[in-house]
């Protein structure tokens, strides 16, 4: 790392500053990630954590596992109430009735985006709460067919195990699930390098001043950082 480091201080001109700055904010995965989940082929999901069994269209199952590698539980409501797949679409039962997301070590959740079917009820309302029932987004009804719908979750529910849940008496017809993470520990306004060659950390801030001195004087990066 020191001789890297040794290296990457003695490089000059534009490119210098531009992998310079890529380094300082793409240290880590401060950006989190996406995952989608897609209902419209139960050969997207299984009925077991090995095997290669997919779910049966009207069938009501309380688990399923989706097929990310290793594959992750998916549970639903205690009582079913025909919430099941269907063909091109999942149906979750009436109100009350939800599906539990996954958790993602190390990422909180920001958003989640629901795609309803395009023979989906007009007047069913549905939100996301946490497993302990409290509302992490604003209530939405699903008053256009064949249209996302995107669920904020609030900053106090982003590290919480979520769920969806149908909040009337309708059923919802969902074809896709979308669920938009950050890092668990969000990345500060002046991000820090901390270098053994350096004997501490350098912010971004503090790093702009003294790359402009060494624009302007063409004296050596390291001397100035010493």
């Amino acid at each position: 790392m020191k001789q890297f480091f040794t290296c990457f201080l003695y490089c000059k001109g534009i490119r210098f500053a531009a992998i310079a700055l890529l380094f300082v904010v793409g240290v880590g995965n401060v950006w989190g990630g996406q995952y989608v989940y897609d209902f419209t082929s139960n050969d997207n999901w299984y009925t077991a954590s090995t095997g290669s069994t997919h779910p049966t269209n009207g069938t009501d199952y309380t688990s399923f596992y989706d097929n990310i590698t290793p594959r992750v539980k998916w549970t639903l409501s205690s009582s079913n109430d025909r919430s099941r797949f269907n063909s091109g679409y999942f149906i979750l039962g009436k109100n009350g009735k939800y599906i539990n997301l996954p958790t993602y070590s190390g990422e909180k959740i920001t958003s989640v985006v629901v795609h309803c079917s395009s023979g989906g009820s007009t007047a069913v309302s549905v939100n996301v709460y946490t497993t302990e029932g409290t509302a992490a987004a604003t209530n939405q009804t699903w008053s256009n067919q064949d249209k996302d719908y995107t669920y904020t979750i609030s900053t106090d529910y982003q590290a919480s195990a979520l769920r969806i849940q149908v909040t009337n008496g309708n059923r919802a017809q969902i074809t896709s699930v979308t669920i938009n993470t950050a890092t668990a520990a969000s990345c500060s306004a002046d991000p820090t390098i901390g270098t053994a060659s350096l004997n501490g950390s350098v912010s971004l801030s503090h790093f702009l001043l003294i790359y402009s001195h060494y624009v302007k004087d063409r004296l050596p990066f390291r001397a100035l950082v010493l």
